[in-house]
């Protein structure tokens, strides 16, 4: 954490005027806040990952029900080939 009193006594300390460490002191916390746009906290990663792997474990259901289907479909489709195949052999 950017302890803002601490970086103005410091300034200072070292011999900068009230108002020159105030203006300093923004121009840091401007920087700073620019820097943390682009960053993302623990917990909202963490949320992320908890939606992304929601997401797929839903994603994999569907297709697993999917195929279970479409191999169902397959069997009873080579079931009845067989079958018409079988009558026209013997008939």
């Amino acid at each position: 954490m950017f302890d803002t009193h601490e970086f103005v006594s410091t300034l200072k300390s070292a011999g900068a005027t009230e108002q020159q460490a105030t203006i300093v002191l923004r121009a840091v916390s401007k920087a700073l806040d620019t820097e943390r746009e682009g960053l993302v906290t623990k917990d909202a990663l963490n949320d992320l990952k908890l939606y992304i792997g929601t997401q797929f474990a839903e994603l994999k259901a569907e297709h697993s029900l999917e195929i279970r289907n479409l191999k169902f479909m397959t069997a009873t489709t080579l079931s009845i080939a067989l079958v018409a195949v079988g009558k026209y052999l013997f008939t």
